[in-house]
């Protein structure tokens, strides 16, 4: 008896049975979880949780965990069972909330069950190392996965009229005229008939007009976005595989930049010419990788078509293969390029167009005729003034939700050359004090996502082997914690399309009672809808005189967005009470 209860207490046995009130812990944490509608965040959901009934699953759990245990000794049974039932709460009690620093918490707690588990499971040698099929299957599958959820959430968007003109609206009649004209006119970006491309120059987009033709909806462009990016896994996983990171590595990885939480979260405003930049920059480095320079220079000048300011990310994957040593001559046939191709586009814009939008960066610039060669003045003047404007406690949660997915491995490096790569991190998304540029909800981020997909990839590869084993782990659990953290609240939209079906059936019914050649002044959300037509403009920025007025009445400001509208000249012509309003132009 007394030999039983010292072997209890030997280091092995004391370990599982302290893991095993871990599980059980989580597990009953869990059932609590879908069991309690109230959210866990609240004291609500404390007062609602009956005691007994958690005392009784936690035994319940001991119990089968244990009794699985002595079942499975091979198998290191409560390791595993750990490892799954911990880091599942964690992800579970993540999502829908809206608490970040909330989030950062939980992936505190993942890193120390991330930091044991791999310590375990390479002490026993237990996990066995997967063969190149079923990591090609399981990249696949998490890069579908990944892409089904981004599609599914902005058609959703689109379906529930949630997508404002603001840029979808604008989008979709930019394509409705590629498809019609072959060029991408709108008259709801500046309330009149204008290109596109004299606000932003994205030729990129013609690469889109031939599945928009033999499909031409707004679904379309949604389901595109979500296929791009998704795309954008197929060279970060032959970068991988160029570096030969492990199987194991390589899907720990995949996983990590499949659930990203920015590459989902920056198509929250729908789609944008920026999602191009993920796979084209990620293809352009590839080729380059592997000296492949005619399909290098090719994904560069697609680089250049996605926008302006496309040129910068260019330049930057240039200076690193110049200052590495790597890639001296094209590095600078590279930069040379770049700085000519932003160069025209900026002289393009401001000729032909509205001019570059440079006021992004106004607190940079001290005098507007200098343009963006101020901010160079203004960062050689003040260093100091430049280091505050990179960094906020806004601007600090953006760092940490776009370098905690990859497991900060980014930045693991001894080589200065890479901090280079860094650089438009800097430059697009923290030196702006436009709100929009560091946030993981917009489409900023896409450019600099790419680079550090590609730091990532090299980092681990080149870390120490006592390093590299917690890095990809880390990254895969934290990715997939912060992604249920930033996606899921946006699951809503897939709810509300369920849940007011009929609604949404009476708007469409009444949009559609507008003839396609009429012209059209409507609020924001149903100009989407509306977007296959020659004419329509936004309520809140013009007062056209059109042959109907849409007034979404879901909204409060319905009531002064009437204001707006010379009723004698328009009769009420179609009504569903809440939902919308539309006037006919009295002839």
């Amino acid at each position: 008896m007394i030999k039983k209860i010292t072997n209890f207490f030997d280091k092995n046995t004391r370990e599982d049975f302290f893991i095993r009130l871990f599980s059980a812990w989580s597990i009953m944490g869990i059932i609590n979880y879908f069991k309690n509608p109230v959210h866990v965040e609240k004291i609500e959901s404390v007062i609602s949780t009956d005691l007994f009934t958690s005392v009784l699953y936690f035994l319940i759990a001991y119990i089968l965990i244990t009794a699985a245990s002595l079942a499975l000794k091979k198998f290191d049974t409560d390791g595993w069972i750990f490892a799954v039932s911990t880091l599942s709460y964690l992800t579970i009690v993540s999502t829908f909330s809206a608490n970040q620093y909330y989030c950062l918490a939980l992936i505190f707690a993942a890193m120390l069950s991330v930091v044991y588990c791999v310590k375990r499971f390479t002490a026993k040698k237990n996990v066995i190392e997967p063969g190149k099929r079923f990591t090609a299957a399981m990249s696949v599958t998490v890069a579908v996965i990944a892409t089904f959820i981004i599609g599914l959430i902005g058609v959703s968007r689109y379906l529930c009229f949630s997508t404002p003109n603001f840029d979808f609206g604008i989008f979709s009649q930019m394509f409705y005229y590629m498809k019609t004209q072959f060029v991408p006119l709108t008259t709801c970006e500046r309330q009149k008939l204008l290109s596109h491309f004299a606000v932003h120059l994205s030729p990129v987009y013609y690469l889109l007009l031939p599945v928009y033709f033999i499909f031409p909806s707004p679904i379309t462009l949604q389901v595109s976005q979500a296929v791009i990016l998704g795309s954008a896994l197929i060279p970060l996983f032959l970068i991988a595989r160029h570096y030969k990171l492990s199987n194991k590595c390589t899907i720990l990885l995949m996983v990590a930049a499949s659930f990203y939480p920015a590459m989902a979260g920056g198509t929250m405003y729908d789609i944008h010419e920026n999602a191009f930049l993920l796979p084209l920059i990620l293809w352009t480095l590839y080729f380059a990788e592997k000296n492949k320079n005619i399909p290098m220079y090719i994904f560069v000048a697609l680089t250049f078509s996605v926008k302006e300011d496309a040129a910068i990310y260019i330049a930057f994957i240039a200076l690193y293969f110049i200052l590495s040593g790597r890639k001296k001559l094209h590095g600078t046939v590279m930069l040379l390029s770049s700085i000519g191709y932003f160069s025209f586009a900026v002289a393009f814009l401001k000729k032909f167009g509205e001019g570059a939008m440079t006021g992004r960066f106004d607190n940079f610039i001290t005098d507007e005729s200098l343009g963006l060669v101020d901010v160079i003045i203004t960062i050689f003047k003040n260093p100091a003034y430049f280091v505050s404007q990179c960094m906020s406690a806004e601007k600090l949660l953006f760092v940490l939700f776009m370098f905690l997915p990859l497991g900060f491995s980014p930045l693991l490096s001894k080589k200065w050359s890479q901090f280079i790569l860094i650089g438009p991190l800097v430059l697009i998304n923290l030196m702006s004090d436009y709100q929009y540029q560091h946030s993981i909800y917009f489409q900023y981020v896409y450019g600099t996502m790419a680079v550090l997909f590609y730091l990532a990839v090299i980092n681990i590869a080149q870390a120490p082997q006592n390093i590299k084993k917690y890095i990809s782990p880390m990254a895969a659990v934290f990715s997939v914690i912060m992604f249920a953290f930033s996606v899921s609240p946006k699951f809503n939209y897939v709810e509300r399309l369920e849940v007011n079906k009929q609604d949404y059936v009476r708007i469409r019914e009444a949009l559609d009672t507008i003839e396609d050649d009429a012209s059209v002044l409507s609020t924001t959300f149903y100009i989407p809808y509306l977007s296959q037509r020659d004419e329509i403009y936004e309520i809140e920025y013009a007062m056209e005189e059109t042959d109907y007025i849409v007034i979404d009445t879901r909204f409060d400001s319905a009531h002064e967005q009437r204001l707006k509208i010379d009723m004698s000249k328009y009769k009420l012509v179609v009504c569903e009470e809440n939902l919308v309003e539309i006037y006919a132009k009295i002839k």
